[in-house]
């Protein structure tokens, strides 16, 4: 082998060698906590999804004194209640506290969170950066099981 031929081989093993080696410049992905609690949500839409498949079949209206409510999931299973600007009720707290946890491998919160009714466990179907959607399931009497959808927001 030539000194020519030595040099390209060389060169193409050193090339091959730095492009194994360079480290992937995708970022880790938050944990769930993370995404839970990086800022206050807001309510985006509710409603009931009657066949249960996923989608709110019968949209909550809620009023814009609603719409303008925080509630901020603090790491440790606390979480703060803002009722900020526009209040239904003068009797209505302005803020408040509930309590959180997860349940089931993270697919599952259990909460007690009065403004928002829920008193119990609740399924998480979409939880990233911008959007937390969960359902729970409420006996409606004479053997009838509503499924109640929640989107937030931040």
């Amino acid at each position: 082998m030539n000194f020519t031929n030595t040099k390209t081989l060389l060169f193409g093993i050193l090339v091959l060698g730095t492009l194994s080696c360079k480290k992937s410049s995708t970022a880790p992905s938050k944990s769930k906590t993370e995404f839970l609690t990086q800022a206050a949500w807001k309510i985006d839409a509710g409603g009931v999804d009657a066949d249960k498949n996923g989608t709110i079949d019968l949209a909550t209206s809620y009023p814009a004194c609603q719409l303008d409510d925080t509630f901020l999931f603090k790491t440790g299973g606390s979480g703060d209640y803002n009722n900020n600007t526009l209040t239904c009720d003068t009797a209505d707290p302005l803020t408040g506290t509930f309590t959180w946890a997860f349940n089931t491998g993270e697919t599952v919160i259990t909460a007690n969170i009065p403004f928002l009714s829920v008193n119990g466990d609740v399924t998480i179907t979409t939880l990233n950066d911008n959007t937390l959607e969960v359902y729970y399931d409420k006996d409606a009497g004479g053997g009838i099981i509503l499924r109640y959808i929640m989107r937030l927001k931040h």
